[in-house]
Order: structure tokens, then sequence, then C-alpha cells
């Protein structure tokens, strides 16, 4: 079974026809998806649109992953089920956030993606 991603977060959605989601890279991100019976894991892939290029990739056997964006950019998620640990990624099982038909928003299927600015620096300290 194909999972279906969602993003949990409280970014702010700036264009509600493409669901594109506004925040900044020193913000928590969370993406989940729905678990699958016959899955051992779940191979995750962050992929920049600006550089063309994925910029983090994992497995894990958690039904969701929390990460900063590694920089400013549009991005989206890639999540694909992998019923034994170790086995290569079959891309018929495989989600792309930007896919109404593989990814939801409040629960509804529609596609996403998320931009993410450059956070505000932290507070200067003096030693």
């Amino acid at each position: 079974m194909i999972p279906q991603i969602t993003l949990a977060q409280d970014w702010t959605i700036i264009n509600p026809d493409i669901q594109l989601y506004f925040g900044t890279t020193d913000k928590p991100l969370k993406v989940a998806w729905n678990t699958e019976p016959n899955a051992d894991e779940f191979a995750f892939n962050l992929y920049h649109y600006e550089s063309q290029e994925e910029v983090a990739r994992g497995r894990t056997p958690n039904d969701n992953v929390v990460f900063m964006l590694p920089r400013t950019g549009h991005y989206h998620v890639r999540v694909c089920s992998i019923a034994h640990t170790n086995d290569p990624i079959d891309e018929s099982l495989c989600s792309l956030s930007i896919d109404p038909t593989k990814a939801t928003v409040n629960g509804q299927p529609m596609g996403w993606w998320v931009y993410g600015n450059v956070g505000a620096p932290g507070p200067i300290i003096f030693e």
C-alpha cells in the first residue's frame, strides 16, 4: 500500500489554491504519513527545487519525521513504503507531497509543498 503523507505543522498557508506553506528555516517541520501494515520502514526524501537536488534522505520505522529546512527555498517530500528493512526502494510504493492523489491537507486529498525563508538570527551572547 502507498503511504498518504500529511504536513502536520503550524506553518502559514500563503496560497490556498496550491497549498504552499511558508515558514522559516529555524522552525521545525513535521511530516507524517499513514502507517502501512506490510511496511517495516519508510524511506524519506526532501527535494529542494532551486538547486534541483535531494537535500535530505533517510529511513525510519516511524510514521513521521521532524526536521529543519537546510536553506531557503521550495521543497517537496517523497515517502516510500518498504516491506523489509534494507530492501531497495520500489517507486510504485512512493508518494510525493505535490501529488494530490497521494497527499493530504487537513485530511483532504491535496498536494502541498513548503517554502522556507532564512530564520531570524539568535540573540547576541557575550562571554
